[in-house]
């Protein structure tokens, strides 16, 4: 796997919000590799929920897999004009239990920054003299859950607290601490962990 700086991430937020619709209802260029070896052209489409993608081949068949055929795919996002890339790991639910699911990779290092979309939903009240006279406005909006994959391939979810964060990085701390500070990162922001995550690999064993 090579190495994601991927700043421009952010944009997706921007750039969705103004098409009113979301990356994963896209088709988009890409290729599959399954767990048998075999490399896939095609357009995908993907869907995080379900830990699966479709894939439209050049005769236009369209094939599904799920997280457990799955090695790795990616695809190219017109919307930030650039590839994600994805992976298929395993993500222990209990003591004896682990179920393959599909993450995104951020950032690429002995501690790897992950990610799984989704779409949430929003209130939006708007201003007006009298509250009773308008209902809520729900809007479906694009947001994150991350995740940090450690050297030895275990997977830990990250709940965007900055003592969690600290607790994950804890081998470096203070360094750690002081960049956030220094340089008013915030723990919960996509670009910003990734900034986050990019210092603490660069700092070495």
């Amino acid at each position: 796997m090579k190495t994601f700086l991927t700043f421009t991430f952010s944009l997706i937020f921007t750039f969705y919000a103004q098409a009113q619709i979301f990356p994963s209802e896209i088709w988009h260029p890409g290729e599959a590799v399954l767990i048998t070896g075999d490399t896939l052209e095609g357009l995908i489409k993907y869907d995080l929920e379900k830990d699966a993608i479709q894939l439209k081949l050049a005769s236009d068949k369209v094939q599904a897999y799920s997280a457990q055929k799955l090695f790795y795919f990616k695809l190219y996002d017109a919307g930030i004009k650039g590839y994600r890339h994805f992976y298929s790991l395993p993500l222990q639910v209990n003591r004896h239990y682990s179920v393959p699911m599909l993450f995104e990779v951020l950032y690429e290092g002995r501690l790897t920054l992950l990610a799984r979309e989704k779409i949430v939903q929003a209130e939006n009240m708007e201003k007006v003299t009298d509250l009773s006279l308008l209902p809520n406005d729900t809007r479906l909006l694009l947001a994150f859950d991350f995740f940090f994959l450690e050297k030895d391939g275990t997977i830990r979810s990250y709940e965007p607290k900055r003592r969690r964060l600290l607790s994950i990085m804890d081998r470096k701390y203070k360094e750690v601490k002081k960049y956030i500070r220094r340089n008013k990162l915030r723990h919960d922001e996509m670009s910003d962990l990734v900034r986050i995550t990019a210092y603490y690999n660069a700092l070495g064993e």
